[in-house]
């Protein structure tokens, strides 16, 4: 009795064990089809650095530099000395962040179609391409000054606060900075070239109030969701009235990073409360963070907000 009850658990086991392991086995396999390709899921810096790489690799004479998250700049062995190109990998981070298993592919189809074969809408200034961007004082003058260096002027202006404007030719590979050898080439003057990136920018965006989120009393709101050009729209001064309409006080803004603004009734004091926390929390949790400044909108232009 002894041997066989041994022998019935010895083949009962035997029976079980590969169906356990296929059950093991099939489990392992939907939870790696579930994860995502960790060279392409990590967080954004990680992320750049590993585009970065590839572009490097791809350019073996070019000079490659990663100058912030999702900002890769390039200097090719071909082009002008002191030309910079600027490339921001926002639309393809934003694929790979959904779809991380065909990551790997786009990304090697981006290096190779749109940065390693150097574009030429990318790298030849076009008036239809000129943009404009919004940019801490830290993030100008480092491109000022890298400019200055190779007796180039870059298409900057000064907003208020620690706030500037850049001109920048927008392309499908990324960006980069217009500079004065630019804009001798396109036949504008700096503010003529300033005027035309507005001009591009509103065309490009959609309108205000359909970006826009209020509040039920309409003292507090957001305007977010265009992405790289998110806070550039801080230099439309003439759409921003349309938000003020029945504000007891003026119109007080917060560009805390690169994909959002808000904004509040000065004259109402919960709506102000509401302003410096979602400011406050969003520029903690950015990774793209640009400014701490309140700015008040006037008719000549924004203003410092002095609280």
């Amino acid at each position: 009795m002894q041997r066989r009850c041994t022998f019935a658990r010895t083949s009962k086991i035997g029976v079980r064990r590969p169906r356990l392991m296929a059950r093991v086995l099939l489990i392992f396999s939907i939870i790696g089809l579930l994860m995502p390709d960790p060279l392409f899921a990590a967080d954004e810096g990680a992320f750049t650095e590993e585009v970065a790489g590839k572009i490097a690799a791809a350019l073996p004479g070019a000079q490659v530099t990663v100058t912030g998250a999702l900002a890769v700049s390039i200097i090719y062995p071909d082009r002008p000395e002191g030309e910079v190109h600027v490339i921001r990998l926002n639309r393809i981070w934003d694929f790979c962040s959904r779809n991380a298993r065909e990551c790997p592919r786009v990304v090697s189809e981006f290096v190779e179609n749109n940065v390693a074969s150097s574009p030429e809408e990318l790298l030849s200034a076009q008036r239809e391409r000129l943009m404009a961007v919004v940019r801490p004082t830290r993030y100008a003058q480092h491109v000022r000054e890298g400019y200055a260096q190779a007796g180039l002027d870059a298409a900057a202006e000064f907003i208020a606060g620690d706030l500037w404007l850049l001109c920048v030719q927008d392309a499908e590979a990324g960006t980069r900075m217009i500079h004065s050898k630019d804009l001798a080439a396109l036949g504008l003057s700096r503010e003529e070239a300033i005027a035309l990136a507005k001009k591009n920018l509103a065309r490009h965006l959609p309108p205000m109030r359909a970006s826009a989120e209020i509040t039920p009393n309409g003292a507090f709101g957001s305007v977010d969701g265009d992405g790289y050009y998110g806070a550039s729209r801080l230099l439309l001064h003439d759409q921003w009235p349309e938000l003020a309409r029945g504000f007891k006080g003026r119109l007080v803004v917060a560009v805390p990073d690169q994909d959002r603004i808000f904004f509040a009734d000065s004259g109402n004091p919960v709506a102000m409360r509401t302003l410096e926390k979602a400011a406050q929390e969003a520029a903690r949790t950015s990774e793209r963070p640009i400014s701490s400044v309140r700015l008040v909108w006037t008719p000549d232009g924004w203003r410092e907000w002095q609280r």
